[in-house]
């Protein structure tokens, strides 16, 4: 598959984006994206000498199903190994590993520079607000609105928004490129894994106390 970012203008007079900029995860729903290996024709970068190819996995490929309040990530890494990370409201439970090592996290994770991995949204997406839109154009025959940005640690960022649907189309973080696609079919529930019952209960416990807490701190009128 080629990346053909925007061989064309788009149709003239196509309004330009809206609020919300990308839609919002559906509360039933299932997606993937892909690893790409090139960089678009819109990027422009001056030569630069190679540089000894990094042995770190990288991921290849993340494939998630979000049913509710229950979100199951299943990521697949440059190495042939999967992970397994499961998210109650947001909230990151469990970690499977291809090995069937289990760790139970219950915490809200601090994901990394590129936003591939995230609890909620669209992974790529986050950072995508109005100041970093470029234009409108032709993306895999298909209309779409165009972010960039640098990170600030020197990171370029880029995001396609489908304008029809305002789903997600691609990113791109760093020299890597990401592509979307979306199951048209509603998944099944999901069902946590027995290890991840008794954190869920720790979870609920601990959202009582903090509901209660904030209450109890609500200035009196």
């Amino acid at each position: 598959m080629t990346l053909a970012a925007f061989a064309e203008p788009a149709p003239a007079g196509y309004p330009p984006p809206r609020a919300p900029l990308v839609a919002h995860t559906p509360a039933h729903g299932a997606w993937t994206f892909k690893l790409q290996s090139q960089v678009p024709p819109s990027t422009k970068s001056k030569k630069k000498p190679p540089t000894p190819a990094d042995p770190t996995p990288v991921i290849t490929e993340v494939s998630t199903t979000q049913t509710g309040r229950l979100r199951l990530e299943e990521v697949t890494y440059s190495d042939g190994k999967t992970v397994q990370n499961w998210y109650v409201e947001g909230i990151l439970l469990l970690t499977i590993l291809s090995d069937g090592t289990v760790s139970a996290i219950m915490i809200e994770p601090d994901w990394d520079r590129t936003g591939i991995i995230v609890p909620t949204g669209f992974a790529g997406f986050t950072w995508i607000k109005k100041e970093y839109y470029l234009d409108v154009g032709d993306f895999e025959k298909r209309t779409a609105y165009h972010y960039k940005r640098t990170s600030e640690d020197g990171l370029e960022l880029e995001a396609w928004v489908d304008a029809d649907s305002n789903l997600p189309a691609a990113f791109r973080a760093g020299s890597r490129i990401y592509v979307y696609s979306f199951e048209t079919e509603r998944p099944k529930p999901l069902v946590l894994p027995e290890p991840l019952l008794a954190v869920e209960r720790r979870l609920e416990s601990e959202i009582e106390y903090r509901k209660k807490l904030e209450k109890e701190l609500e200035p009196k009128q």
